[in-house]
């Protein structure tokens, strides 16, 4: 574990390296071009040096379960600097981020958010269709409310709720 630690302050310290080297006056660079459009300096010739000594490095010295993580690291600090098509290209045939615990932890947390997002939106969706039948679309101050609510189990009550009630305004008060 100890050598992974050191391997991982290795990469940091490179990336650091590439800050500092970005951070100097411009009569102080050599070898980069600068990419307008994106408003950064971009390594040419010696940053797919650093990225292949690096893989060398961590297929020579880290434990076989590790490998991927330090890899998606990677990809995750170099976009803290670098645009994403140019890391991916950069690390093309370099990364198994597929593979890594991280990368998944990652995939996983936003399908979960998507998955929420539409439980809101589809609840939301039926409550106003429900609702405009048995009241009328709402009235803004209700369409607002309704907005507002970003609980699929809250908008959930609220539909359960509807032929309980004779208004909008009276199924939403409470609720706000």
């Amino acid at each position: 574990m100890a050598a992974l630690d050191h391997d991982a302050e290795i990469v940091e310290q490179m990336l650091c390296e590439r800050a500092r080297f970005y951070a100097a006056p411009e009569k102080f660079r050599t070898r980069q071009a600068f990419d307008r459009e994106r408003g950064q300096f971009l390594l040419i010739d010696e940053l797919p040096g650093v990225v292949r000594r690096m893989e060398e490095r961590i297929d020579a010295e880290a434990p076989l379960e590790e490998k991927g993580m330090l890899r998606t690291t990677t990809f995750l600090l170099m976009g803290l600097r670098y645009d994403p098509e140019f890391s991916r290209q950069l690390l093309k045939g370099v990364m198994e981020m597929k593979e890594s615990s991280t990368y998944q932890y990652i995939i996983q947390e936003g399908i979960e958010q998507g998955i929420e997002q539409g439980r809101t939106q589809e609840a939301r969706r039926l409550l106003l269709i429900m609702g405009g039948k048995r009241f009328g679309e709402p009235d803004a101050q209700a369409q607002a409310a309704l907005d507002k609510i970003t609980s699929p189990q809250q908008l959930e009550q609220l539909a359960a709720r509807l032929f309980e009630v004779e208004s909008w305004q009276e199924l939403l008060r409470g609720s706000q």
